[in-house]
């Protein structure tokens, strides 16, 4: 068995996580949704929604860790596509201020795939 120090370092790189995701973008209409935050990095995102925002879009999005406090993160949308093999959009998130890379690996250890059931 791996043990979390085996699989995951601060500062590696995007780590696969499962969280539900609620999102809020600013702007035009301000859109809300609920998704799927996946491969967490200090930088940014996966997250995965049923509606898309464009590039370029400020987004709220809040994790809902299952061993923590719900985390408030805002950054912009970096790039949005059709997800390839299911209803839904892929979108990349930048973080306006980078997350330290032991709080990365600390939420990864607890929410790593496949804990989480897919909210949609």
């Amino acid at each position: 068995m791996t043990t979390s120090f085996e699989r995951r370092r601060p500062g590696q790189g995007r780590l696969p996580i499962r969280v539900p995701a609620l999102t809020e973008a600013s702007g035009a209409g301000g859109a809300a949704g609920h998704g799927e935050a996946q491969n967490l990095s200090a930088g940014g995102l996966l997250l995965e929604l049923e509606h898309a925002l464009r590039p370029g879009d400020r987004v709220q999005v809040t994790l809902l860790l299952s061993q923590r406090p719900p985390l408030v993160l805002t950054g912009t949308v970096t790039w949005a596509q059709p997800h390839s093999d299911r209803s839904g959009w892929a979108l990349g998130i930048t973080f306006g201020k980078e997350l330290p890379g032991e709080m990365v690996a600390d939420i990864a250890d607890a929410e790593y795939p496949p804990w989480r059931p897919r909210p949609f």
